[in-house]
């Protein structure tokens, strides 16, 4: 039993790692204007998995965002393209801008938004930061209220509170902490990947989260750097938002 949980779970890691991937890349040039490029990637796998599903899944997020993504940055980026992706294993939306000027922008317009197109820059510590903020969550799709409920009869001491046996709630209390397990590789696997231009040199990476705060690694690629974020598991199961302090060199 033990050795088919830690397939399965390996398993799951293994087709959910693939999933998602949001890639966001920035550069700052010696006239002081930012590169941005910005993309956000899904299997087509899970695509055709959510077909089903009667709000339209993915692929009509990915058309919102396409007309709502120029609204939001109005007035703040100039060259703005939005093309949608379309390979044979992926779909998504990617878009590119820049920023003129960009230590005299404000973006603090976007700090609300899920996803932070373009950071917020200190110069008095010469930090970039990143604010990250959970997705909103449609009211309508808030869970009813319990009824009231109505006096339980008595149990059996024999029983448990579903009605089995100790024996026969030892498996399914098993699979349930399997998918626990299982949610988790599935938060870790979404990956926000920021990668900066050989201009913007980072010397430390840090998340904080009210008052906690975590140290990141910064991986040296030739003239860039990445650094890696697993998205959902930041926000934590509370779901709050954070932010991502690059210190620049």
């Amino acid at each position: 039993m033990k050795t088919l949980r830690v397939l399965i779970c390996l398993l799951a890691c293994g087709i959910l790692s693939n999933c998602f991937q949001i890639m966001h890349f920035i550069d700052l040039k010696e006239n002081g204007t930012m590169e941005v490029q910005w993309s956000f990637r899904f299997s087509k796998a899970l695509e055709e998995m959510g077909k089903g599903e009667k709000k339209g899944g993915i692929s009509e997020g990915v058309e919102k965002g396409k007309k709502e993504i120029p609204e939001k940055l109005q007035g703040l980026v100039k060259n703005l393209k939005v093309e949608a992706i379309q390979t044979d294993f992926d779909s998504g939306i990617q878009l590119s801008f820049s920023v003129p000027d960009f230590s005299k922008v404000d973006a603090a317009k976007l700090q609300n938004e899920e996803f932070p197109y373009l950071p917020t820059l200190d110069p008095k510590k010469n930090q970039l930061i990143f604010h990250f903020q959970p997705m909103k969550k449609d009211k309508k799709e808030e869970p009813a209220k319990p009824e009231a409920t109505k006096p339980e009869p008595a149990k059996d001491p024999e029983k448990s509170a579903e009605g089995e046996s100790p024996d026969e709630t030892a498996p399914k209390e098993g699979m349930d902490q399997m998918g626990q397990q299982i949610g988790k590789l599935f938060l870790s696997s979404v990956r926000y990947q920021i990668i900066l231009g050989r201009n913007l040199v980072p010397v430390s990476a840090s998340v904080k989260q009210g008052d906690t705060q975590k140290k990141l690694e910064i991986q040296r690629l030739g003239e860039q750097n990445l650094i890696d974020l697993p998205l959902f598991a930041l926000f934590g199961d509370k779901e709050q938002p954070f932010d991502l302090v690059i210190q620049l060199k």
